[in-house]
């Protein structure tokens, strides 16, 4: 079922991009006949030219819708709240280009924990980029629960797998196991110089870790008694959900911050 439905919502994500392509292509086309008709002697310079500015033209609107919607599920994820990231997720979905197992990222990154497993117990089936994320998930949840020995051996396994094909999300993919990995050694008391880039630069190319990387820097921080830029990371994250570990973390990190000396979360 979760295989027909993975292949569903990318079928559906590659259709309406096609159907968004051949539209103005179509456009083009359509005109570019009606000029070769009304003026037979038209220069081939001319139409080159309008052949030119018809595709920059297309090109800076893909590019604009592209931008505006990767805006708005960046601002979703970042608002830590449920309704929303589940909003970011399914568009995500919809555009063919995410696995399934995104949702259960998107869990385990608003430090919902209790639904992030019951997602990995229904779903244990499933593609090599769902088998990712699903280890993802579960270094975040081992991390944030004290398990960090675990964490990190699953971090071993994760660097392990293959990189996907595409480019674009190639890139993604690459932050997303740096961040992880910088996460689980954070939150282990080992992180270095790197692992805090490596936190920044996942948050801004996996938006499902936002807050999970935030946190994991906090905690960097900390060990590195840098406690007032530690609050200062947190200092704007929304007011979790009772049921989000992040809610107990977040209070024992500014509790930290008042405190004369570090207690470990």
């Amino acid at each position: 079922m979760l295989d027909q439905l993975s292949s569903q919502l990318r079928t559906h994500g590659r259709q309406a991009l096609v159907g968004a392509l051949t539209h103005p292509v179509l456009m083009w086309g359509a005109g570019c006949s009606a000029l070769l008709l009304r003026s037979q002697g038209a220069s081939l310079q001319v139409l080159i030219l309008v052949t030119l500015g018809l595709v920059l033209l297309l090109s800076s609107q893909l590019l604009s819708h592209h931008m505006r919607l990767a805006r708005r599920r960046r601002d979703h994820y970042q608002s830590g709240d449920v309704a929303r990231v589940r909003a970011a997720v399914t568009e995500e979905l919809k555009s063919g280009l995410a696995p399934v197992q995104l949702q259960t990222l998107a869990l385990a990154g608003t430090g919902d924990f209790a639904a992030a497993r019951r997602a990995l117990l229904n779903n244990q089936h499933c593609d090599l980029e769902d088998q990712e994320l699903q280890l993802c998930a579960k270094i975040v949840i081992l991390s944030f629960e004290g398990q960090q020995g675990s964490a990190l051996g699953l971090c071993r396994r994760l660097l392990s797998l293959p990189l996907v094909d595409s480019s674009q999300q190639r890139s993604r993919q690459a932050a997303r196991r740096e961040g992880i990995v910088a996460l689980a050694r954070a939150v282990a008391g080992a992180a270095d110089e790197g692992d805090y880039l490596a936190l920044s630069r996942a948050s801004g190319l996996e938006p499902a870790l936002y807050w999970a990387c935030r946190y994991g820097a906090a905690v960097a921080c900390y060990v590195k008694d840098e406690r007032e830029l530690a609050c200062r990371l947190v200092e704007h994250a929304p007011l979790w959900p009772k049921d989000s570990v992040f809610r107990r973390i977040h209070s024992r990190i500014v509790a930290a911050g008042r405190s004369p000396t570090w207690r470990a979360i």
